[in-house]
């Protein structure tokens, strides 16, 4: 079942989350925002950018559970480095990963690294409504979760009121740069898939051959190297 919209392919995007999605006064920019163009292209359709934050995520999964499409669905597919979880399974369809992840705790350089994080009483800033959110708290049952609605914010929440924070080690590539922050701690990796509504099957598969496509031919490797991510993040054919 594809949406009745055909001459588009319209994408939920957060905006805040690079070098995945990022937003200037001139629209939308990143990894995904290349990808998606590329894909859109590849099914002869323009392409739409809306954006969602993270907040909103768990009412975008319901709406992906849906057996048939509400006439005023606002978008075709979702992405923002999406972690593909058993639990998002539930509620939409995943497309084949295109990325591989890998959770990470940054604290100040200028702060003993803790022994064990796990049994730690500081407290942890963490993007809110994600994955990473859910991961935090399991993970570091005895911390404070401090969250931001922002996550470009993320890192500054050091300066009020977090010890360490928690994000991927793709987007702590560009947080590390600044100097400030250093790895604490690597924890689970994850894949990265762009996620949609269960009952677009069709398009789920299309894309997905568009995927296999792009990476048998070096687009996903330039694409990757264009927003600084290493080859080796991507999956293996």
């Amino acid at each position: 079942m594809t949406h009745p919209n055909s001459n588009l392919l319209r994408v939920a995007t957060s905006g805040d989350y690079p070098p995945f999605t990022m937003t200037t006064s001139s629209g939308y920019h990143g990894f995904d925002i290349d990808l998606t163009q590329l894909i859109a292209a590849k099914l002869g359709k323009g392409v739409e950018f809306r954006g969602f934050s993270w907040s909103e995520f768990s009412a975008l999964e319901q709406i992906c559970a849906q057996p048939e499409l509400p006439s005023d669905l606002a978008f075709d597919v979702i992405v923002s480095g999406i972690t593909v979880t058993s639990e998002r399974r539930k509620f939409g369809l995943f497309t084949r990963p295109y990325l591989r992840n890998r959770a990470v705790v940054l604290g100040p350089k200028s702060v003993p690294r803790p022994v064990d994080l796990t049994e730690s009483k500081l407290t942890l800033g963490v993007n809110h409504g994600g994955y990473l959110e859910g991961l935090a708290r399991r993970s570091f049952p005895t911390m404070n979760i401090l969250t931001t609605r922002d996550n470009l914010n993320l890192a500054t929440l050091i300066d009020n009121g977090a010890d360490c924070i928690m994000t991927d080690s793709l987007e702590a590539a560009t947080i590390l740069r600044h100097g400030q922050l250093d790895l604490w701690a690597e924890l689970a990796r994850h894949d990265i898939a762009i996620y949609m509504p269960k009952v677009l099957i069709q398009l789920c598969a299309e894309i997905d051959a568009i995927l296999h496509t792009m990476l048998r031919d070096g687009t996903l490797v330039n694409i990757a190297k264009r927003h600084g991510i290493i080859e080796s993040l991507l999956p293996q054919l």
